[in-house]
């Protein structure tokens, strides 16, 4: 499974399982932090379910971290995962403090709005985990999580080198990884604006692979 910013703003790829429990959008009409997932895994001792809430572009907005509470209130999931844009390149720690307090275990990825001092302050607060690179089980289930943005057509902040961040996460991966991106594969609901492709054809060909 693949857990992305598009996919966190519910418009799912087809072949991802998710409940998307309808759109709360933002004073801006582009966040939705409305994706509800249910993931299923074998092990020996059977089968077992992890109710995951994913989301990302909180962009340090008060207003949409208080939409999120709402949501979780409701939805009582296992995790939060918070798929990059947590920040908007201030008030980190204000935004790391609210997100800590909605009191339960948040798994974070940087996008291309969160500096890499982001990664270093989640290390201050009990609840949030906010990694690059490397795989985290939680519940028996596997997350490899790849923080940061790759080269995209337009301006950004954050560019990482791509085929350098794929190769450090391949040996992580297998059939039960749940997988976080900022960046979507390309061709999977990655337009921007109409008319760019945004997304990775290296994240693709490792995802089919």
């Amino acid at each position: 499974m693949l857990i992305n910013k598009l996919i966190a703003s519910a418009r799912c790829h087809p072949s991802n399982k998710a409940d998307n429990r309808g759109v709360a959008e933002g004073e801006d009409g582009y966040f939705n932090a409305t994706t509800d997932l249910s993931v299923w895994i074998h092990t020996k001792k059977g089968k077992l379910m992890l109710r995951v809430y994913a989301a990302s572009d909180l962009h340090g907005k008060q207003a949409r971290i208080e939409r999120l509470r709402s949501k979780l209130s409701i939805l009582k999931p296992d995790l939060l995962v918070l798929a990059g844009d947590i920040t908007n390149f201030s008030r980190v720690s204000d935004t790391l403090r609210a997100i800590n307090s909605l009191a339960l275990p948040v798994l974070m990825i940087r996008g291309n709005s969160d500096l890499k001092h982001v990664e270093n302050l989640c290390r201050s607060y009990t609840h949030c985990h906010c990694l690059h690179g490397v795989r985290l089980t939680f519940h028996a289930i596997p997350f490899v999580c790849l923080g940061g943005t790759w080269p995209i057509p337009f301006h950004s902040r954050i560019a990482l080198n791509e085929n350098a961040q794929l190769r450090m996460i391949k040996s992580h991966i297998n059939h039960r990884t749940v997988l976080v991106t900022h960046t979507p594969p390309r061709g999977a609901q990655d337009l921007v604006m109409g008319r760019f492709h945004a997304g990775s054809r290296g994240l693709r060909r490792l995802i089919e692979t």
